[in-house]
């Protein structure tokens, strides 16, 4: 067994041998196990060092997708889930390499993803969702609640929340089958324990093979996630452990243009122009740990930790479009990575007091991560190239496998990375609750040292304050205000400019929003208004040198909705649109450019109908609109607009005492073709038309 798998062994044996604390009177917020009518968004969303919130509780535009809406749908991969979001649009190829996303039209990766408020510890790459109760996604840049991520995140976070035991025992089995013949299935089991259920075992295991719908593409996935917990009168504890091997054969990247070069039309999103030995591996096993100490009836003490180990090797045909006529150049090259996450901690402690008649609850919290990160590639590091040869996008050319015997195997550390921080925030209830104002603020720091320049190394702190304001102007209705200031680490000047590798400061970003949000029976709803603005760093075309050069600044309005607007029929959805401008750029340049890759409106409209001639069968559907979207910032090239369709049906009934669920769920129904991003000089190709049979029954 590998060392991965190993440590996930180790981690969980420890847990089951924890002893038992205190016996069980009260317990915690339990989300309530899948059933085919439960929610497909949370009424609860975790809110960083706020902990779990109501959603009219929020003052913030956040939503939780939850773990019914995913095993209805059949996602596979987290691009699946979020696509449900009028807010993200998916910026990667997917297949499992990397994911990439768009938030409030700022880029965002599954590598910063947190599990219950860790950073670092999730799958790097991507993050197959059998093991997920809840996907929150918090808009805005919230570094103040939420902590620093890796990497940039100014448009919002997602946080990742486990899957728990519910109180009633679970033992379900899915089976998948592919219309491209993968085949799959996934068991997921949940069982409470102990003379008062305080001792909870989450398990999920999953194995897929085979092929996909897009021609010679191929995906295996193998998975094992644990997630325990211990709930007694004043301790609570959690164990989460997961190993995950995510590998595909055929693998679609994205194609890359530069300034000049028409835009082609999309090729047929089924057809593939990777061939069968483009490839990508990524494993990841994983373990946190989080505990929760009630020290007084008004103040807990908190603690969290985790670790993460991840390698991957991906064998990329690096396609570069020459001409509209979709004529293509491939380097292909082979390159290993390493992301290792040593440590994830957080701590704090929240208390609440009353000044007169105004009710306090106060949030003393601080954090870190330390991880490495690095890669070893044929391209750039003493390896023997891969034969380079020309191609097209409508007319591929599949040549012979190269010799990938003597290429690289593991990545090399070339980033040692560490981030601290403390938070400070006070939430003031006013009139019984009525009226909340938050005000926070926290000290960030960021050290970076690059193995490849010993001698310059990053470290820099800054500050990051917020404040938010909400209203309950009855129970059905919430109104709020917040100034959210995030802060990441700065850019390093790509590698290609004149300076390159040259170091910039923290990156600031700052979001001004006013919402509200509103409840019509079993109907939920919000409306925002948002501006969020941030440097922009780019690359002089003249003098090739990369430099923080003007201002970007989104202007939007978001209005999502979810629930039942009538028995039997739910919606969920929204649309988004967004003005994303570059300001201040050096000379004028690019004053008043749409700033590339940002689509001005987006749309989602989903929906399912219980057909009430037939019990327990139910018709679903999904639209999904993206506006056109620039590629540079000379707003010279464009991607077209898109819309996709997607359709499925499910039936749900009893064997005996077992419940039983079949469902079917196709993709891009009306095979449209098209670029679904434009991201980084890269465009990325839309979703192949397909279909999943599923079927999932509890015994």
């Amino acid at each position: 067994m590998s060392q991965l798998g190993l440590r996930f062994v180790a981690s969980t044996c420890a847990f089951i041998s924890l002893p038992t604390l205190s016996q069980s009177t009260e317990t915690p917020e339990v989300v309530d196990q899948v059933t085919v009518s439960a929610r497909r968004t949370s009424e609860t969303v975790r809110l960083g060092v706020l902990g779990n919130r109501s959603t009219m509780d929020t003052p913030a535009s956040a939503t939780g997708y939850t773990d019914a809406l995913i095993l209805d749908q059949a996602a596979r991969s987290t691009s699946e889930v979020l696509a449900n979001d009028p807010s993200i649009r998916v910026q990667s190829a997917g297949d499992g390499n990397y994911d990439y996303f768009s938030i409030r039209g700022f880029s965002v990766s599954a590598s910063v993803f947190s599990l219950n408020g860790l950073y670092g510890v999730l799958p790097w790459n991507t993050l197959s969702p059998e093991p997920v109760e809840r996907f929150a996604v918090i808009r805005g840049p919230a570094t103040t609640f939420v902590g620093a991520s890796p990497f940039d995140n100014p448009g919002g976070v997602v946080d990742i929340q486990p899957k728990r035991a519910g109180d009633q025992p679970l033992t379900r089995v899915t089976a998948l089958l592919d219309a491209g013949g993968q085949g799959g299935a996934h068991a997921d089991l949940g069982y409470r324990f102990g003379s008062e259920g305080q001792w909870g075992m989450r398990v999920n295991a999953v194995y897929r093979d085979g092929d996909l719908a897009r021609d010679h593409q191929s995906e295996k996935v193998q998975l094992l996630s644990l997630g325990a917990d211990y709930r007694g009168e004043r301790t609570r504890v959690s164990l989460d452990a997961g190993y995950q091997d995510f590998r595909t054969g055929g693998t679609q990247f994205l194609y890359y243009i530069y300034e000049g070069t028409p835009v082609p039309r999309a090729p047929e999103t089924d057809h593939n122009t990777s061939p069968a030995w483009a490839s990508s591996v990524s494993r990841d096993a994983y373990v946190a740990a989080r505990g929760e100490f009630d020290l007084s009836q008004h103040a807990m003490l908190y603690v969290a930790a985790g670790t993460r180990d991840h390698d991957s090797e991906i064998v990329n045909p690096y396609s570069e479009i020459l001409d509209g006529d979709g004529s293509l150049y491939v380097y292909p090259y082979e390159e290993a990575y390493l992301a290792d996450t040593h440590w994830s901690a957080e701590a704090g402690v929240k208390f609440s007091l009353e000044t007169g008649s105004v009710g306090h609850d106060w949030v003393l919290s601080a954090s870190g991560l330390s991880f490495d990160s690095g890669w070893l590639g044929t391209y750039s590091d003493g390896f023997a190239p891969l034969p380079e040869y020309e191609s097209n996008l409508y007319a591929p050319v599949y040549p012979d496998a190269p010799d990938l015997s003597d290429g690289p195997t593991d990545g090399l550390v070339q980033l040692r990375n560490k981030l601290t921080g403390i938070t400070l925030l006070d939430t003031m209830a006013f009139d019984e609750g009525r009226y909340q104002l938050t005000l926070a603020v926290r000290r960030q720091r960021y050290e970076i040292e690059r193995v490849y320049e010993p001698d310059s190394p990053y470290d820099d702190a800054a500050w990051s304050p917020s404040v938010a304001l909400l209203a309950k102007v009855n129970d059905g209705l919430s109104v709020y205000a917040n100034y959210f200031t995030g802060l990441s680490q700065g850019p390093f000047a790509p590698v290609g400019t004149e300076n390159q590798n040259e170091a910039f400061p923290p990156s600031k970003s700052t979001q001004y929003e006013l919402g509200a949000k509103a409840v019509f029976g079993g109907l939920t709803t919000s409306l925002a208004l948002f501006q969020i603005t941030q440097k922009a760093g780019l690359t002089d075309p003249a003098t090739n040198v990369f430099s923080i050069n003007g201002e970007q600044r989104h202007r939007g309005l978001e209005w999502t909705w979810a629930g039942e607007v009538s028995r039997g029929l739910r919606v969920l959805g929204g649309v988004n649109y967004i003005e994303a401008e570059l300001t201040r750029t050096e000379g004028g340049t690019y004053d008043g450019s749409d700033v590339p890759g940002v689509p001005q409106f987006t749309a989602n409209l989903g929906g399912e109908w219980d057909v009430g001639l037939l019990p327990g069968f139910t018709l679903t559907g999904r639209v999904i609109y993206t506006d056109e979207q620039y590629v540079f910032a000379d707003n010279l090239q464009s991607i077209e607009d898109w819309t996709r369709l997607d359709l499925g049906a499910r039936y749900a009934t009893n064997i005996g005492d077992n419940a039983l669920t079949i469902r079917l769920n196709a993709i891009n129904v009306t095979g449209e073709d098209y670029w679904a991003s434009a991201k980084g000089f890269g465009l990325s190709l839309g979703a192949a038309r397909s279909a999943v049979l599923s079927a999932s029954i509890d015994f």
